[in-house]
């Protein structure tokens, strides 16, 4: 149970008043997209993420809590405003010691932060309250406010393993796919948490096009931002053209490459950075911008946050942008191989890839195709000559090639570092 302060917040319907931001600079340094529900957001977010520190151990929390605290002391040295957090990082409390350290007023920063999964209404409010006390938000003057919180994806966490990946019971899955009730149920919290002001703005991340439409089947606060994975290699448009439909705002993990790769040494996004005088980072993060699609980034190294800052300098033309977004498409012969027939996967033993889409596709109990994956788990590298599925929201790695796992391809197990979170699958 939450405890009474929220509990009689909740009840009581209490709103906090609002506070005049600065986190948009208004010499346009740093650009907001404006949300669905009138407030502003950052264009550019610096995430926490532990898989963003390729020296940290998956497991070495201290490790990533350093790497966190250098990586937000930086952000906001150079002027960044937006900082993004989630349960499953474990980097709150060295944000808030970066927040205090710096002497950043509350409205000069912008705080994400992420609940893990379809929880249900009791534990949503029991997450806002313990993620307002990790980031520092309960001071003299009282209670603060987070100002954007998601749903971190459309699961629910086994018992066994929330913290144990290695329990028998994870071996397959650690997670359940949560069933449109636990997700109309979590979000019912996350629109009263938004009514006391508690939170400034709410959303989900990872969800596909059908887990969105149930949960707002019941909604009464629309889903203002949907956090997934976007980047030339992997960029859904159906997705991107269901948000704008909708007036949900996307936003980009893992916006400089995933599990697909990256581009920046690709000779076309070379090419173009060096017409701007550039680097191919910064391309691939305009790129996305304007598209209208929102990023967050992660480095603790200070030279690279400092680019992935500096990316409202340019323009990238018409044709540069159709060049990056081309870099993505599958080619016929790839789609012909992993195409999935109508309503209707190969068999029980081979889920089929519908790359064109970016959904992996498996007979569920009453052999209907599932959009989300139940029993498809990856090797730790590629055996043979049956393509490697990482499970859950669509992550696809390509078959192998000459009996050779493409790049990326054997980092596909999601009980590696490249896993289910932010490199992800599950941010």
């Amino acid at each position: 149970m939450p405890s009474f302060g929220l509990t009689k917040a909740l009840t009581a319907a209490c709103v906090l008043p609002l506070v005049a931001s600065t986190v948009c600079d208004q010499n346009d340094k740093i650009p907001c997209f404006t949300l669905a529900g009138a407030s502003k957001i950052p264009q550019v977010a610096m995430g926490t993420w532990g898989g963003s520190y390729k020296d940290c151990a998956t497991s070495d929390y201290t490790c990533i809590k350093q790497h966190a605290r250098w990586a937000a002391d930086d952000w906001l040295h150079i002027g960044g405003t937006h900082i993004d957090a989630a349960n499953d990082y474990r980097t709150q409390t060295v944000i808030a010691e970066a927040l205090q350290a710096n002497g950043v007023k509350r409205e000069d920063v912008y705080l994400t932060t992420k609940c893990p999964g379809a929880i249900g209404y009791q534990a949503t409010i029991q997450c806002a309250e313990d993620n307002m006390q990790m980031l520092g938000q309960f001071g003299t003057d009282g209670p603060a406010y987070i100002d954007l919180l998601l749903v971190h994806f459309p699961f629910v966490i086994k018992t066994e393993c929330r913290f144990n990946r290695n329990d028998p019971a994870c071996k397959d899955s650690p997670f359940t796919v949560a069933t449109k009730e636990q997700l109309q149920d979590t979000w019912r919290a996350m629109e009263d948490l938004k009514k006391t002001g508690i939170v400034k703005a709410i959303g989900v991340s990872d969800f596909n096009i059908t887990q969105l439409e149930q949960t707002l089947e019941t909604a009464k606060e629309p889903i203002e931002l949907h956090q997934v994975e976007w980047n030339p290699k992997t960029h859904n448009e159906e997705m991107l053209k269901f948000c704008k439909a909708k007036n949900i705002q996307l936003q980009a993990w893992s916006p400089l490459g995933g599990a697909k790769g990256s581009v920046l040494s690709d000779p076309k996004v070379k090419a173009i950075a060096a017409a701007h005088n550039v680097s191919t980072a910064q391309v691939t993060l305009r790129w996305a911008l304007q598209r209208d699609v929102a990023v967050v980034v992660g480095t603790a190294n200070a030279d690279h946050a400092k680019g992935d800052l500096d990316i409202f300098g340019f323009q990238l033309a018409d044709a540069e942008i159709t060049t990056i977004n081309s870099l993505g498409e599958v080619t016929p012969a790839l789609a012909a191989a992993t195409a999935c027939p109508a309503g209707k996967c190969l068999d029980q033993a081979t889920p089929c890839l519908d790359v064109a889409n970016g959904v992996c596709y498996e007979l569920n109990s009453d052999d209907v195709c599932d959009t989300w994956t139940q029993n498809c788990v990856c090797p730790e590298t590629c055996a043979d000559s049956k393509p490697c599925l990482q499970k859950g929201g669509g992550r696809v790695c390509l078959p192998l090639v000459g009996g050779v796992c493409p790049a990326n391809t054997a980092l596909c197990s999601w009980n590696t570092a490249a896993s289910i979170q932010r490199q992800r699958l599950l941010v």
